[in-house]
């Protein structure tokens, strides 16, 4: 999630960390399942189909983790990612 940082500032949000506003823009929004961490082959879908409709990524991605769940002592994630295009 995103915050405006003169309300993370009136809701002390921000620790001693840097906290920077970004401006709205074009994203890939996207969901998709990682156990349990984000590794390449869990964003390379996303990235190929930026690269095949002749886009680039311009920035971080930004990943939220939606759902966590246990089968069989195994953890899986399912996470939904904006991916910054130009």
């Amino acid at each position: 999630f995103t915050i405006n940082i003169d309300d993370a500032k009136k809701l002390n949000l921000y620790a001693d960390g840097v906290v920077k506003e970004i401006a709205p823009r074009r994203c890939v929004y996207t969901t998709f399942h990682a156990e349990p961490v984000i590794s390449a082959a869990s964003i390379a879908p996303a990235l190929d189909w930026i690269d095949r409709h002749g886009f680039k990524l311009a920035d971080d991605i930004l990943c939220r983790t939606i759902k966590i769940t246990f089968l069989d002592r195994e953890e899986s994630r399912l996470y939904e990612g904006w991916f910054p295009i130009e």
